[in-house]
C-alpha cells in the first residue's frame, strides 16, 4: 500500500518505522511523527513496516494514511509472517526512496524531533549517526557516531 503524490520529488528522508502488533500506540505515534515531518521544509516519506502483526496494526496505518499531507508520503510495507524487528527494519530501509534513510521505534523512545540532529551528522557526511537515550545521560539524548 502506498500513498504516493504523483508530483512530489524523490523524499529528502526516509523514516522508516517497524510495527509488531502495534495498535494501542500507533496512532498517538504516528500523529507526532506525522506533525514533526509536516513541518520539514522538504519532501520526506513515512516507510512503516509491519512484521506480521496480529492484531489491527496494519488496519490502523492504512486508515490514517490519507490524513498525510502533500509533502509526506506514506507507505506501508508487510510481512506476512513475524521475521523479527532486524528484517523489518531491513525490509523498510532497502525500500526508502529518501536521499537520507532513518529508522526509530514505534514507542518513539528516542523522541522523533531528535531525528534532526541525526540528519545533521548524516548531511555533514557521517556514513551512520545513532541517537539514544543509552549512550548518554538518561533522560538526555545523545548522538553516538
Amino acid at each position: 500500500m502506498s500513498s504516493q503524490k504523483p508530483d512530489l520529488p524523490i523524499p529528502y528522508l526516509s523514516l522508516v518505522i517497524p510495527a509488531y502488533n502495534e495498535e494501542r500506540r500507533l496512532l498517538p505515534s504516528l500523529q507526532r511523527v506525522d506533525q514533526y515531518l509536516s513541518t520539514r521544509p522538504y519532501a520526506s516519506e513515512l516507510v512503516v513496516v509491519d512484521d506480521g502483526s496480529t492484531d489491527g496494526t496494519a488496519e490502523l496505518v492504512r486508515a490514517f494514511t490519507p490524513s498525510a499531507p502533500d509533502r509526506v508520503q506514506m507507505r506501508l510495507l508487510a510481512h506476512e509472517r513475524n521475521r523479527g524487528k532486524g528484517a523489518a527494519v531491513r525490509t523498510g530501509c532497502l525500500a526508502a526512496q529518501g536521499e537520507y534513510v532513518v529508522f526509530t521505534d514505534m514507542d518513539l523512545a528516542v523522541p522523533v524531533e531528535e531525528v534532526g540532529r541525526v540528519l545533521e551528522r548524516l548531511e555533514a557526511g557521517r556514513t551512520c549517526a545513532a541517537a539514544s537515550p543509552y549512550c548518554g545521560d538518561w533522560p538526555a539524548v545523545s548522538l553516538c557516531w
